[in-house]
């Protein structure tokens, strides 16, 4: 059995390998200044291939329509640079790319040495499969929430999510900018906690459909809602709105508040809650580093680097 786990892993490592060499094409082309157009449309390519390769066809409609609401009815308008677009594509690929073998390795480690269908078994219980559904989304949320956190108030969680809020521009596209090592994190976070909660197959597609339409798209959408203008309406404080996570991304909100992804009240009921303010088209996206990278393997190696950093000058000092 240990032989077998141990060939996986070398046709998984392989893989990965072969991946992310794939998943560098979009910024090769973008370091000649002839080719940036070629590096986005290679990033487009490369990230909806992988769309398809997953068949996540209403992930794909959904982020249709978020394109098409940010044309028509945009919070802010953008020249769409084509590095931010590379970028924000060329992470989301590499991230896809290494999260498939990583959560297959996982589930395979699992079924093979903890053979079990979960302490709370919500499959194999009488609770109605939309009553399920409700509970392992509250749940998954809570979870969230307390991730996000760490992620804002540790500096070593920091320099791996300040990527994600590294983008100048905050659009739908931007949800995808995400260093690999958080959305392994995170995606294999999801599928133990499935695999405890003893939820169905179908169940853990289910939320993982949903989860991409809210976190990805509906959080990230560059649209005016609910609009910054009227009064903050009541049920904002229940769920989250477009605004209220941009919010999050500029640098005028707190570092560490409305960090939710989906129930808002969780940020109510802890404390960290803030209320959009002031003309979007004032707000500004980005991380307050002159030195942050804008590149691919920059700001795959950012981490990295911050860590050999704080080494360095503890060392010195």
């Amino acid at each position: 059995m240990q032989e077998t786990l141990s060939l996986k892993l070398i046709v998984y490592a392989i893989s990965l390998i072969v991946l992310i060499t794939i998943s560098m094409l979009p910024t090769f082309l973008e370091q000649r200044r002839d080719l940036k157009i070629t590096s986005t449309i290679a990033s487009v390519f490369i990230f909806l291939s992988l769309i398809l390769l997953d068949q996540q066809w209403i992930f794909l409609g959904g982020l249709v329509l978020a394109m098409f609401l940010e044309v028509f009815i945009p919070r802010k308008n953008y020249n769409h640079d084509s590095t931010e677009i590379s970028l924000s594509l060329g992470l989301g690929a590499c991230g896809k790319m290494l999260m498939l073998p990583v959560n297959f390795f996982l589930l395979d480690y699992l079924n093979t040495y903890y053979p079990m269908n979960g302490g709370l078994r919500l499959a194999s219980s009488s609770i109605p499969i939309l009553l399920q559904l409700f509970i392992y989304l509250v749940i998954t949320d809570f979870k969230d929430y307390w991730l996000h956190a760490l992620a804002h108030r540790t500096s070593g969680f920091w320099s791996i999510h300040k990527i994600h809020h590294g983008a100048a521009e905050m659009n739908c596209l931007h949800a995808y900018r995400e260093h690999p090592i958080y959305d392994i994190g995170t995606s294999a976070s999801q599928l133990v906690l499935a695999y405890c909660l003893g939820v169905s197959m179908e169940l853990y597609i289910m939320l993982s459909v949903i989860l991409n339409l809210i976190i990805n798209i509906s959080n990230h959408v560059n649209i005016n809602y609910p609009p910054t203008d009227q009064d903050f309406p009541w049920w904002g404080y229940i769920v989250v709105t477009p605004n209220f996570h941009a919010w999050h991304h500029t640098f005028s909100c707190r570092y560490d508040a409305n960090l939710a992804n989906v129930f808002s009240c969780w940020d109510l009921f802890f404390g960290t809650f803030e209320t959009p303010w002031g003309n979007p088209d004032d707000w500004q996206f980005g991380v307050r580093q002159d030195s942050y990278p804008k590149s691919l393997y920059g700001e795959l190696a950012e981490p990295f680097n911050q860590i050999l950093a704080r080494d360095t000058s503890s060392t010195n000092s």
